[in-house]
Order: structure tokens, then C-alpha cells, then sequence
């Protein structure tokens, strides 16, 4: 059974609450995963371009790149990275951070 909790801000949905069951629903989504950077940065891109991010912290940061102009049909329509909640609701503001945590790499 996947661990799930509930944090303020998006849709009020249920965000995976450890690594494992992040990676299990990730995976199931059709998101690959890199091996870990130096840093110890692990990145999953999916399928619809959408990235999540997980820093050594244990911090959550999903991201796209979204249209400037969303009516501009170009290929090469300038672009911006918004961060966005686990859900794909975008973070009011572009504020930083989600409050998403998973437990950190030791």
C-alpha cells in the first residue's frame, strides 16, 4: 500500500509520501529516472514534458516549461519554468518551494 498525505496549496490531492512510493507512482505515469547527479539530485521526466526534481534534502520541485503567450503557436514560443504543485497546479506566485518533502539521502 503507497503512503500518501495531503498538503496545503493545488487541488488538495494526496502526494507521495516517501521515496519509494513517489519513484512507484512516477514510474507509473510514464516518467523516467536518471541516476542521481553529484549532487545528489535525482530528475524524472515524463511524458508530457512536465519534470520533477528531488534534491538531497528530500525536497519535491516539479516544473514545466510553460508559453509566455500561451495564444503564441510557434515552435520557438518563448518559454518560462513554472513551478507548479505534485498535482500540476501551478505554486501561486511562482513561489519557490511546495512543501513536498520525501525523506532525505543519508
Amino acid at each position: 500500500m503507497q503512503a500518501f498525505h495531503i498538503l496545503p496549496g493545488g487541488t488538495g490531492n494526496a502526494y507521495p509520501a516517501n521515496r519509494a512510493d513517489l519513484h512507484r507512482d512516477l514510474t507509473s505515469k510514464g516518467y523516467t529516472v536518471g541516476d542521481p547527479s553529484p549532487g545528489g539530485y535525482v530528475v524524472y521526466k515524463g511524458p508530457d514534458g512536465r519534470t520533477v526534481t528531488i534534491k538531497p534534502s528530500g525536497e519535491v520541485i516539479p516544473f514545466q516549461q510553460v508559453k509566455i503567450d500561451p495564444n503564441n503557436s510557434a515552435w520557438n514560443a518563448p518559454k518560462y519554468t513554472q513551478r507548479q504543485f505534485y498535482d500540476g497546479t501551478p505554486i501561486p506566485g511562482n513561489a519557490h518551494t511546495t512543501g513536498h518533502y520525501v525523506e532525505p539521502f543519508k
